[in-house]
């Protein structure tokens, strides 16, 4: 299966790449229920799977469904 996002170009976008204290902005998540949505940071999430990382800092605002 090919992945959409190769290692070794995730290495070169990676922000270590631009420095050993550079970190990448926080991503930006929409909680709704028990699911998450990307609401920007599409790009830094799928660099950072391709890196192997377990965990990204995010903001996450939550959103309240109403009952009818």
């Amino acid at each position: 299966m090919r992945q959409y996002l190769t290692r070794k170009r995730a290495q070169r976008q990676s922000p270590a790449a631009a420095g050993p204290h550079h970190a990448p902005p926080t991503v930006e998540l929409i909680k709704v229920g028990d699911a998450y949505a990307v609401r920007d940071g599409h790009h830094r999430i799928s660099v950072a799977k391709a890196l192997g990382e377990d965990y990204i800092d995010a903001q996450v605002t939550t959103w309240e469904l109403l009952a009818d």
